[in-house]
């Protein structure tokens, strides 16, 4: 799993040799960043360790091509945010 801190940053945080379980971790990711813990530091590093604990792999790189996408994407989004309200 990769994830982004800020938009800017790509960062390894675990990986597994079973699809399952890798996707059980997104998933996991997925539900957490969707509550008010994902603002609290503490929680926050509580979450990545846990992750990092249960991975059973090395990361594969990442193809130069995919980074790119992967940050114009992240770009377009941001560009794309409306504030509340308007």
């Amino acid at each position: 799993m990769w994830v982004s801190t800020n938009g800017l940053d790509l960062n390894y945080l675990c990986a597994h040799r079973d699809k399952t379980k890798a996707e059980e971790a997104v998933e996991a990711f997925k539900r957490f960043a969707s509550t008010e813990d994902i603002y609290d530091p503490e929680k926050v590093a509580v979450l990545y360790e846990q992750l990092i604990k249960a991975g059973d792999a090395e990361p594969e790189p990442l193809p130069d091509a995919t980074v790119k996408q992967i940050g114009r994407e992240i770009l377009h989004m941001v560009i794309n945010m409306k504030e509340p309200g308007k």
